[in-house]
């Protein structure tokens, strides 16, 4: 389908992925709205996430510490 020549050369086909990729200021402020809500979500509670990062880390370091210091070598299992 394409419109008359004399005020718009370019069928509908052709714009159509413009139009798609379209981004305004409608569409962007609320995903910016939603991103700072976000945001300010993990900055009241920061301090919690990285409390739990860190206890993470630690279980799993330590896990693996323990784990390799109870293995034997494999020259003393013979004996």
């Amino acid at each position: 389908m394409s419109l008359h020549p004399l005020f718009f050369p370019v069928s509908l086909d052709q714009l159509q992925p413009v139009v798609i990729l379209y981004v305004g200021p409608e569409t962007i402020l609320p995903l910016t709205s939603a991103l700072a809500a976000i945001v300010g979500v993990l900055l009241l509670v920061w301090h919690r996430v990285v409390e739990l990062v860190r206890k993470t880390w630690w279980f799993c370091t330590n896990k693996a510490q323990s784990a390799s210091k109870t293995q034997l070598p494999a020259d003393k299992e013979a004996d």
